[in-house]
């Protein structure tokens, strides 16, 4: 580098090291050497503490109180309640309401008419009018109405609405004379449900009817009930001019249907052929138990170690197939096989036997009459006010009025049920060859 481009000198007031001096020996050329300076080392860096590399840490699950936990699952508690009521409202508002049905009965002139018998999809509900029926399932319902001294209308069919009131009101005509040559068959009702008349093999609906312009002669009635029940047939002379009524009836029952309910665990339960005592049917359960027999022959059987046996005939009676059977069995006697007997106390000590009686006093005894025991049959007549089902000897009979019922001679226990005004009980004595009632009044009031 050339000496004019060269930087000036650096003066330090630092002493060389090792005694050298601040100015270097004159040249040679004779140019005045460069003044220098030393420059002395640079200070050490000052040391840095050591610091960490940060690094990431993960703090414990933090754990909420007692108190919040149990409000926790309160909220939850009310949050499930709450969607469980409103599922619940809103399947109430999806199911069908049931509605009402009222039914008046008015004639000619305005008169209101309040004794009648009125059917609703052939069954009586009610014996008076006005006539209300609550929780009646929505849709249309037939109506036939029967009153004493007028004629008989034809069915009315009726839609009864969901949540509501449906008001009808039918009118009915005064029964007059009937025109020369006019023929009426009359079908009472208050039977049993499900019935259908034919006439002349001609199928004319379920009673009650009221039939006009059959020809006068000798007609074919045929009442029947369906596979349950035994067909009746009735030959019906129809006179011109008149009106024939028939009825009500009541069909046989073939096959019932039996509901048993065992109180009594380990029981053994069957059904047997009363002649022959051959098992039928062997009932395991589960109870209650339902199931279809023979409506003739049959009785119902329970036994259990130890205990009395239980034992009821499968009777049914007309137009009634179903019966109901509460099997419940006795206290568990000691005499029984397995069965420990109580300790028995001390027997007490015999009295000396009577002298003999003289050959005479003992002829004379012999000679007294024994009290025959009861034989033969007899007939029962049953009612109650008001009507009620009625149970002979323990064996459901249906409902009452019974007439001429062909008992036993002797004394029978008939018990009336009503299911609003309970239960009652008389006991009768039935003589050979006679009839006997047995009658009941409910206190209603």
């Amino acid at each position: 580098m050339p000496p004019a481009q060269r930087p000036a000198p650096m003066h330090s007031s630092v002493p060389p090291p090792n005694g050298v001096g601040a100015s270097s020996p004159p040249q040679a050329n004779g140019q005045q050497p460069y003044a220098y300076s030393v420059i002395p080392p640079p200070a050490p860096l000052p040391s840095l503490p050591m610091v960490p590399l940060p690094h990431q840490t993960f703090a414990p699950p933090r754990t909420s109180p007692p108190q919040q936990q149990g409000a926790s699952k309160l909220s939850l508690a009310i949050a499930v309640f709450s969607l469980v009521l409103t599922m619940g409202m809103a399947v109430l508002l999806f199911l069908p309401r049931k509605g009402q049905l009222r039914i008046e009965l008015g004639s000619e002139g305005g008169t209101r008419i309040e004794r009648a018998e009125i059917f609703v999809d052939g069954k009586k509900e009610c014996d008076t009018a006005p006539c209300r029926i609550a929780n009646v399932s929505p849709g249309p319902k037939t109506i036939r109405v029967i009153a004493q001294d007028f004629v008989i209308p034809d069915l009315v069919t009726e839609v009864v609405e969901s949540g509501k009131e449906r008001v009808v009101v039918i009118p009915l005509r005064p029964m007059q004379a009937l025109p020369q040559g006019t023929t009426v068959l009359r079908v009472a009702g208050g039977g049993q449900p499900g019935l259908k008349v034919l006439i002349d093999g001609v199928d004319k609906g379920p009673p009650p009817l009221e039939l006009k312009g059959i020809a006068p002669g000798v007609h074919r009635v045929r009442f029947d009930g369906g596979a349950r029940f035994e067909p009746l047939e009735q030959s019906v002379d129809v006179t011109a001019g008149k009106a024939r009524d028939v009825g009500p009836i009541k069909l046989k029952v073939v096959q019932g249907h039996v509901n048993v309910e065992l109180f009594t665990g380990g029981a053994r339960v069957l059904v047997l052929r009363k002649d022959s005592g051959r098992i039928q049917k062997v009932l395991n359960g589960p109870w209650p138990m339902s199931f279809d027999v023979e409506a003739q022959g049959l009785k119902l059987v329970a036994s259990a170690l130890g205990r009395p046996s239980f034992e009821q005939d499968l009777t049914f009676a007309d137009g009634e197939p179903e019966l109901s059977i509460r099997v419940e069995l006795g206290a568990a006697q000691a005499s029984a096989v397995g069965v420990p007997r109580p300790p028995s106390a001390p027997e007490p000590r015999k009295a000396p036997p009577p002298p003999t009686p003289a050959p005479a006093a003992a002829a004379e005894k012999d000679d007294e009459p024994e009290a025959p025991a009861p034989s033969g049959t007899g007939s029962l007549n049953i009612n109650s006010i008001p009507p009620s089902k009625v149970l002979l000897d323990g064996r459901p009979l249906g409902g009452t009025p019974k007439t001429d019922v062909s008992v036993s001679a002797g004394t029978h226990t008939v018990t009336f049920v009503h299911p609003d005004y309970g239960k009652k009980s008389v006991s009768v004595e039935v003589r050979a060859g006679q009839t006997a009632t047995a009658s009941v009044r409910f206190k209603t009031n």
